[in-house]
């Protein structure tokens, strides 16, 4: 017998259940308690293939819980690895003791489902190495024997990952605190609630304003308009022709920056570059990308990302070009593979991983050193052409300590120029400390997507909600659990019920109403209609009218009820009245807190 045999059929809601923060999966899993459950064996196994393993003490529980709460948590990070937006809320119920001398333990498993397809593939295939483990003839299996499995997992989870980088991360600081999350397409969320939501797509906010977003898409117009009102930015140039890149750099003066003028995170940018050369080839490598290349004056410093919301610094990073610190001892080939060893390095797989190629070479050269030289203690040697962590580079987070407030000042004012909310300025400078009026700096760039990492303590994204949200991010919303029919007599219902929870909407069936008044209409079904009012700016309060069986069948549009009421059931189908302890057990509400109406349906 298996150690764990899941349920033939699980339940998959469009809604939440039992108060977990997203669509819900529900089922049960028998584990096997006749035999002791390696568990230790199994945890090294799984924990072995995580970048976070579980490490939550729960020794007063039995063994079979102790891996169930692990396998919620396994299936969640497993997911996140694979860049899927998944919660890791669950829960784990017995709902029968299990009889003495019983060989199998019925366990309740409810856990997000991040996606229809995918969550499922990835339980499935974490049940099977479990019990690959558990029956394993080694004391302690060796991880090299599951590795393919998990490889060919996050295989399979690919196509249901995440688009771009800020959605995941916004997503899960949202999880985090709390705040509701719909996706509605691609990139495109809905945070908060009601009146209380807020739209973002990846970090672009609804109140970042179009004519600012425009400018700073566009580096040549950023550094014109910031430089006619004093701002230190770029000496460059908009070229046609390779020809004219070559005769814009020799005015300029070698060392110089050939770079695409609206494209960001570095594509087609090639930077100290010192040569006709090199300046050509440059130019036909960006030119595919963009018809708008700028040559640009090399500035001798590190990029800066400082992120700011409304002026407050939500993080900031210094970006180092893909290279090697020289030690005074060790060739530039030796500082290579150090640095491979390097724990931040090994845990990523592009950072700071930079080869001896015809790029690096051709870069040692100009420097007048070779993969043999030996740089002097602390000289930094650069092999990149760009400070992308895709190209090699390193982030350095920052503190708000180690920015001399002249520059943070500097960002908050280029902010403020283009009237931008939420920005990444990108600032050239030497030493950051240092302020850019003695030390010399360059706004090179201002981001309104900007991507600035979870930061060390994984709370950059923490502090952009927080400031961005403000702690209201909920309306008060009341259910009531009622019949199907949509009668003058259910709308007078529901306006009373209204009235008395203090609530200026509601939604049931195919509507909404609002103030006393028909407000939208055509919805498909009650979770859709409760959804769309959630999602409706001028609601404050909503109250919810739902059957039974769209609570059952698809889940609730919300994991969190100021109150429920159920109407009197005399009248109800026989079929709901007997689901209704399943509907109310779904909600996740304390059944004495429920409020049963008393008359007539």
């Amino acid at each position: 017998m298996s150690l764990l045999v899941p349920a033939a059929q699980w339940r998959l809601f469009q809604g939440h259940v039992l108060g977990l923060q997203q669509a819900s999966m529900l089922g049960s899993i028998r584990v096997d308690v006749s035999v002791p459950v390696r568990l230790d064996a199994i945890e090294a196994v799984v924990n072995g293939a995580l970048l976070k393993p579980f490490e939550v003490a729960d020794d007063s529980l039995p063994a079979a819980l102790r891996l169930m709460h692990r396998l919620a948590y396994w299936l969640a990070e497993i997911q996140r690895q694979a860049r899927i937006a998944v919660s890791h809320h669950h829960v784990v119920t017995t709902p029968e003791p299990a009889p003495v001398g019983a060989a199998g333990l019925e366990v309740q498993l409810a856990v997000p489902l991040a996606s229809r397809a995918g969550t499922p593939l990835a339980l499935n295939t974490l049940i099977a190495i479990i019990n690959r483990c558990q029956a394993h003839p080694d004391a302690a299996p060796p991880a090299a024997a599951f590795a393919a499995d998990f490889s060919r997992l996050a295989e399979s989870l690919k196509p249901y990952a995440a688009p771009g980088f800020n959605r995941l991360h916004l997503i899960d600081a949202a999880f985090r605190l709390d705040v509701p999350v719909h996706v509605i397409d691609g990139q495109l969320i809905r945070l908060g609630q009601g009146a209380r939501s807020r739209l973002v797509e990846s970090t672009l906010t609804e109140q970042t304003p179009a004519i600012g977003h425009s400018v700073a898409q566009d580096k040549w117009l950023t550094a014109r308009v910031l430089g006619e009102i004093g701002f230190p930015v770029p000496t460059h140039g908009l070229v046609g022709s390779a020809a004219e890149a070559v005769e814009l750099a020799r005015k300029l003066g070698y060392p110089v920056v050939v770079k695409p003028a609206n494209l960001d995170q570095g594509l087609g940018v090639s930077a100290n570059l010192r040569s006709d050369t090199s300046v050509r080839a440059a130019y036909e490598e960006a030119r595919p990308l963009s018809p708008r290349i700028l040559v640009e004056k090399h500035f001798d410093g590190f990029g800066h990302r400082l992120t700011l919301y409304k002026g407050q610094l939500i993080a900031a990073l210094r970006r180092i070009p893909g290279g090697v610190q020289g030690d005074g001892q060790h060739s530039v080939q030796e500082l290579l593979a150090l640095q491979l060893q390097l724990p931040e390095v090994r845990r990523n797989l592009k950072m700071g991983r930079v080869s001896l190629d015809a790029q690096a070479l051709a870069m040692l050269a100009e420097q007048g050193l070779s993969r043999d030289s030996v740089p002097p203690d602390g000289a930094f040697i650069p092999l990149r052409r760009k400070d992308n962590i895709s190209a090699g580079g390193r982030a350095t987070p920052l503190q708000a300590a180690d920015i001399h407030p002249d520059n943070l000042d500097l960002a908050v004012r280029a902010c403020k120029a283009l009237n931008l909310d939420l920005a990444g300025v990108d600032l050239l400078i030497a030493d950051i400390a240092v302020s850019w009026r003695v030390a010399g700096g360059l706004i090179c760039e201002i981001n309104t997507r900007p991507q600035f990492g979870p930061g060390p303590q994984h709370d950059n994204y923490l502090r952009l909600l927080q400031a961005m949200m403000g702690p209201e991010v909920r309306i008060p919303v009341h259910l009531r659990l009622c019949g199907a029919a949509q009668t003058e007599d259910a709308i007078r219902q529901m306006e009373t019920f209204r009235l008395r929870t203090g609530c200026q909407a509601w939604s049931q069936g195919s509507v909404v109403w609002r103030d006393g008044a028909p407000h939208a209409h055509g919805f498909a079904d009650g979770l859709a209609a409760a959804r769309a009012a959630l999602g409706d700016k001028d609601i404050h309060s909503l109250a919810i009218g739902l059957t039974v069986d769209e609570i059952v069948r698809r889940g609730l549009p919300v994991n969190r009820l100021a109150s429920i009421s159920v109407s009197p059931t005399a009248d109800w189908p026989e079929a709901a009245r007997a689901r209704l302890d399943e509907a109310l057990w779904l909600t996740g509400f304390e059944r004495n807190r429920v409020h049963f109406e008393e008359g007539p349906p």
